[in-house]
């Protein structure tokens, strides 16, 4: 869960600056796919 609440505040601080959405998008997958790896290798 630690991981997921690090990912959505990553995800405000990057709407806060106001980076393109292309970024937050790409930001969201890896961020995902990491989530993912990690609830399978533990």
């Amino acid at each position: 869960m630690e991981t997921l609440l690090d990912i959505m505040a990553v995800a405000d601080l990057l709407q806060q600056k106001k980076l393109t959405r292309e970024f937050l998008v790409e930001s969201a997958r890896v961020g995902v796919s990491l989530f993912l790896i990690q609830e399978l290798l533990f």
